[in-house]
């Protein structure tokens, strides 16, 4: 998953040779399709700018950054990387954080889809995480749940590996007024230890719970 992280970072202000893999195909809002080659990505510049949120193409590999051309997540659909194997596929959605307000809660950016159930999706993103003692910025992944028809993202884990964890404050947060079966189940599932591993080596498996209980 961290194989973007390292194709997609910040170009020069001298041109340098993008690889073909970097050749995205953009689905904007009016249904256009727009292509070219992935200049700046929208993993970086995190503490200045938004998260996951901004990102530039230019028409051929050897383009320089002054022929990039900007687009946000507030004006995609999707992101398809359709000379890389695999062909990562990103997404523009209303995902869910942990916010002082709900007002703030919900914010756009992208995500990329890793299993794809079509009316629902298992996604990821990298985002900030905190400081380091060393004062450099550090990236957690999230796993999401796709909601296609209501255009959400609920976290469902955090972080990779022996690290992760399942997330339930979130949902119940935000869903327990609009889908209270969802919730309930849900956070039945993954209080128990086994399902919660479970999920995090497979989070697909939540699918079955999502089209058994969400109204």
């Amino acid at each position: 998953m961290f194989l973007l992280c390292l194709i997609i970072g910040t170009l020069t202000t001298e041109a340098r040779k993008i690889a073909e893999e970097n050749f995205v195909e953009v689905t904007l809002n009016n249904g256009e399709t727009v292509s070219g080659y992935l200049c700046t990505g929208w993993n970086r510049n995190y503490m200045t700018q938004k998260p996951n949120y901004k990102f530039s193409i230019v028409p051929t590999p050897e383009s320089r950054k002054k022929e990039q051309v900007w687009y946000t997540a507030d004006e995609v659909v999707s992101i398809t990387f359709s000379k890389s194997d695999p062909q990562y596929r990103w997404e523009s959605h209303n995902v869910y954080h942990k916010a002082f307000s709900d007002e703030n809660a919900l914010r756009r950016h992208l995500v990329c889809i890793e299993t794809d159930g079509k009316d629902v999706a298992i996604c990821w993103w990298n985002q900030p995480d905190g400081i380091n003692r060393y004062n450099v910025p550090v990236d957690v992944v999230m796993y999401g749940l796709v909601v296609r028809e209501a255009d959400i993202v609920l976290p469902i884990i955090k972080g990779s590996g022996k690290s992760a964890t399942t997330l339930t404050g979130l949902i119940e947060h935000h869903m327990k007024d609009a889908q209270p079966e969802f919730v309930e189940a849900y956070i039945n599932f993954v209080n128990d230890a086994k399902n919660s591993q479970a999920m995090i080596e497979n989070p697909a498996i939540i699918f079955e719970l999502f089209h058994k209980h969400w109204k």
